[in-house]
Formats: C-alpha cells, structure tokens, sequence
C-alpha cells in the first residue's frame, strides 16, 4: 500500500516508519526536520527506502496528500509544558494544521486516516478505567489543542464523509523517545546520579511501552475500514502508575543514588487519574499489550545507557 505518515521523524512516527518499510509498502514522510537531521529515519531516506518531504502540515496542498491507501497523523506539537509558555504555536500545529489536513482531504479520498490522539484530554476526577465515551475535560493549553483537533476531524468526518480514525495513548516511551517525556528525565538523571524531579506526585498516568503502540497502530492497518470509520480507540495498559512510583521503579532498576525532590503540581495536574480501558481495541481489533513497566523500563534505561556511553554525559531537568 501507498502510506503517508505525517510527522513521520518523531519518536512514534519512526517507529512506525521502520516497522513498515520492511514490510515493502511504499512510505512517503512528511515533516518539519530537515532530512539531514532526522536521524530516526535518515538511513531510509538516504538508501531511498522512502520518500522525505521537508514540509509543515500547514502548507499543505492537496497534491501532497493525493493518491496514498492509508494516512497517519503524528504531526503535532507533542510536548505538555511546551504548551504552557507556547499556546498559539501549540495552537497552530495542533489544531489549525488539522484544518489544513481536513480541507485537503476533501480533494483525496484515502482509506483510513488514523489521527493520534491524546489521553491527556481527559483531565482530573474520572471514574477508572476511563472508556472511549468518557467526557473529556482538558486542563491545560496541551490537552485542548488535542481535544479540539479531535472535534476537528470527526466534524469533517461527518460533513463530508472524511474516514477518520483516533487513537489515544496515555504516556508512550521506549527507545529513541524524546528527552523532554517525564520518563526520559528521570531515567537520564538516575543514570548520572542527579536529582529527580516529581511536581506533585500523586497524579497518575497510564505509561505504554512504545512497541505496543506501534501494534495497535499495525492492526489499524489491517483491519477492514468499514470496522473503524469513525471509531476512537484506546492503546494502553489498562494499569494506572503516579509519577512518584515511577521515579522510584526507576531509581531502583537503575540503582541509582540520586534523591527525589518534590514541586508543587504543574497547573491542571492535581487530582489527574489515568487508567485507559482499552478492551474495544482488543475486542475489535485484536490488541493486548504484551509489554508492562517494569520490562519496558529495563529495555529504555538500556538504551539511555547506550546513548549517555556514545555522546557522554547529558544535561537535564
């Protein structure tokens, strides 16, 4: 199949990318990274195993879009404090490029269009696990240009027919995942001894090892679209962590000498429970994750390890 993956050179969209190059389907790119700096896929680009297009979802045109089976959207601003002291440029690459995306799919008819959702949108006092249906209450700048760019899609879906698919995460990480993810800090800093920061520490997040995303995002693939037009799904663990144990699982498989200091909440993260239900995925598409914290843990502290050994010491906060 012809696949298009929007922010294709990020942390997740990589991923995929790797995943379904060798799978000989045709994976065309598009992001903001120049290509001699997308290092997650630069060796598919360079061997021309794919095409690259330097380009911004805002500019989009129709004919960038035209003649692909299958459309994945990463292309976001995809950092929650980003969003505190940026809000219209989160603005803008989170909801208005979705507006792009939109009108140029009312000119090309692809199958599926899988947009990434967000499970941050929920916001604080759900009853656990949260459903698909469960109302969504954002709390901070982030989290409402994720909702608002679902509300998007799904208006265009049912104005014009638009096939769209959502599915959320809570946090994923994994190997090449961004060092600004809360899990990424605090691994980095318990590798090199240092402080570990915890704002709050009672909130809780569903944490999903990125090689379960990446399946749920493969069945997406290769189940009938007639099955998923329209339909959010939930890609998680079903198991709710808060940030105070995950520093401390990360302190001990590390065995790390660092402390952990506490800070107030950052605004909106107080009383935040997250605990996905994903059984629709499993019922309607066969997903299960196979890969839980700890182990999932143990691979990415690996991989830190490898990197901090390669580049030397990182800085961090």
């Amino acid at each position: 199949m012809k696949i298009l993956i929007l922010g294709g050179a990020g942390f997740g969209g990589s991923g995929l990318v790797r995943r379904l190059v060798n799978k000989s389907h045709q994976i065309t790119v598009l992001d903001v990274i120049a290509p001699r700096h997308a290092e997650l896929i630069r060796s598919l680009y360079e061997n021309e195993s794919i095409q690259y297009n330097w380009k911004s979802t805002l500019d989009l045109l129709p004919a960038d879009i035209e003649g692909f089976d299958i459309i994945y959207d990463f292309a976001a601003q995809a950092d929650v404090p980003l969003g505190f002291s940026s809000p219209l440029h989160t603005a803008n690459n989170n909801i208005l490029s979705v507006y792009r995306i939109m009108e140029c799919l009312r000119h090309s008819h692809p199958t599926k269009f899988i947009y990434m959702g967000s499970g941050t949108t929920f916001g604080p006092n759900q009853e656990l696990p949260i459903n698909e249906t469960a109302p969504q209450y954002a709390s901070n700048p982030y989290s409402a240009s994720k909702h608002c760019a679902e509300i998007v899609t799904f208006s265009y879906h049912r104005a014009y027919g638009i096939p769209v698919t959502v599915l959320r995460n809570g946090i994923v990480y994994g190997e090449q995942m961004r060092k600004e993810i809360v899990v990424a800090r605090f691994i980095i800093n318990a590798l090199l001894n240092r402080t570990l920061i915890v704002e709050g520490g009672i909130q809780t997040r569903d944490m999903n090892y990125v090689s379960n995303t990446l399946d749920a995002l493969e069945l997406l693939l290769e189940v009938d679209e007639e099955l998923i037009n329209g339909e959010v799904f939930h890609c998680a663990t079903g198991v709710e962590t808060s940030i105070e144990k995950l520093a401390q699982i990360i302190l001990e498989l590390t065995e790390s000498s660092s402390e952990i200091q506490y800070n107030p909440y950052r605004y909106g993260e107080e009383n935040v429970r997250q605990c996905l239900d994903y059984s629709k995925a499993n019922r309607m598409l066969g997903y299960t994750p196979k890969i839980f914290l700890e182990e999932g843990l143990r691979r990415t502290i690996k991989w830190f390890e490898s990197e901090i050994h390669r580049f030397g010491l990182m800085t961090t906060s």
